[in-house]
């Protein structure tokens, strides 16, 4: 066991924050130095990683986009205009989550995540290193790091560390998180690994019970296959939801050759993104369907279907309008729904594999993700940051193809080599 020791505060609460993020540009951003009294250490994910704990082990991938589909779900009932969420984002900060956990909450988690214990964790570790693997102007980085509250009565457990420093590459970090320097800290940290993207975390210094915080960033860009002309991009109609039409810039490619699909009512296509990896999966729902109705039943067989649907170097004239999305999420209800509920409740959660701070047992108080996304000419740029706070008590086309994202579509940023969705999303309004 690990003991923290701080002598000016009670304890009660044990913070568990992990932030993903998928963004637009440089990987490996650079260790962002001290602040007051805590250090933020940059990791890479595979970097304490033994070459045979990461062989073999993205078979069950499925898992991360099972789980994606149920949380997309849940996001579909948001209120806001055009959510995107990162399920991969929200799988690694629960995995580091889940490997604290034991009893009936580690088996909720295990239903939740599909796996749990050893498997998780070479789950987390050989998916990590597989995204790693990057061509082209695919740019992808990784960093984990674990802010501990420097709090007398808290107890963390070595094997919990030891678990997420094996399979996240997680650094170990003393700071009082009830000051405003921790938090800036912890901002400057999440600013650096997102290249500014996702510019904070929080603003105010985290309550008296707020026990430790955990951080998972992923930093991610690529360049289109096949970039659009800027000069070709206009202006066109976009009709929303109800028949109103918007006035939105649209990207363009006229007697182009794109993979094309069209499966069920449903027409799409595949944007592949230079890496040869990675791609951009925007589909098209039949006239008249809802598209978070469509959006929520994005499973793994059925993105897989699509893919498999896609008819390759197809002849089409291809519009899809530039977009930006932000989404704010707070998933306590949605992972409830899921089956994910003893871990919220403080005389039912059971994270002694964790820790303990004193005689308060340590439940997850909250969890949030935020997210932004950017498609343009030239590429997608997004970051996603999950923060979950633990406190304690097909037909043949046409000779030639129209098709126009000019209406609600939902797409997908997916890992082609593991199947894993990065981002799911649908587009209502581009003017949003």
């Amino acid at each position: 066991m690990k003991r923290i020791k701080r002598t000016h505060r009670a304890c009660g609460a044990f913070c568990l924050v992990c932030a993903l993020l998928f963004s637009g540009c440089a990987a490996g951003a650079p260790n962002p130095g001290s602040q007051g009294n805590s250090k933020p250490i940059t990791a890479n994910l595979t970097a304490n990683l033994e070459p045979a704990a990461v062989q073999g082990e993205t078979a069950n991938a499925a898992a991360v986009t099972q789980f994606g589909a149920l949380l997309v779900a849940e996001a579909m009932k948001l209120d806001a205009e055009n959510p995107v969420i990162s399920p991969l984002s929200a799988y690694f900060a629960l995995a580091m989550a889940a490997d604290g956990a034991a009893g009936d909450t580690l088996a909720e988690f295990g239903a939740l995540l599909g796996l749990s214990g050893a498997e998780l964790d070479a789950l987390c570790a050989g998916l990590a290193q597989a995204l790693m693997e990057n061509a082209g102007s695919t740019e992808l980085s990784i960093a984990n790091s674990a802010w501990i509250d420097a709090c007398e009565a808290l107890v963390v457990e070595e094997s919990w560390l030891n678990a997420v420093k094996a399979a996240m590459g997680a650094e170990a970090i003393s700071a009082d998180l009830s000051t405003r320097e921790a938090v800036a800290a912890i901002n400057d940290w999440v600013k650096k690994n997102t290249n500014g993207l996702i510019p904070s975390l929080r603003e105010e210094p985290y309550q008296d019970d707020v026990m430790l915080v955990l951080l998972n960033a992923l930093y991610f860009k690529a360049k289109w296959q096949s970039p659009f002309e800027a000069e070709d991009t206009r202006e066109a109609a976009f009709t929303v939801a109800g028949g109103t039409a918007v006035q939105t810039e649209f990207m363009q490619d006229w007697g182009c050759y794109r993979d094309y699909i069209e499966s069920e009512g449903v027409r799409g296509t595949v944007l592949p993104y230079d890496d040869g990896k990675t791609a951009f999966l925007a589909l098209l729902p039949r006239e008249g369907t809802d598209v978070r109705t469509f959006a929520a039943t994005l499973d793994a067989e059925r993105i897989a279907s699509y893919l498999a649907a896609a008819q390759s170097g197809a002849y089409m004239d291809l519009l899809i309008p530039k977009f930006t999305a932000e989404t704010e999420f707070k998933m306590n209800d949605a992972l409830k729904a899921m089956g994910l509920v003893q871990a919220f409740d403080p005389e039912k959660a059971d994270f002694t594999a964790m820790g303990h701070a004193g005689e308060a047992p340590l439940y997850i108080g909250n969890v949030l993700q935020k997210v932004k996304l950017i498609v343009d000419e030239e590429g997608t740029e997004a970051a996603a940051v999950t923060s979950v706070e633990m406190a304690a008590g097909c037909a043949m086309p046409p000779d030639k193809i129209e098709l126009r994202f000019d209406r609600p579509f939902a797409y997908a940023v997916i890992d082609l080599a593991t199947g894993v969705p990065m981002f799911l999303g649908v587009m209502e309004n581009p003017e949003a």
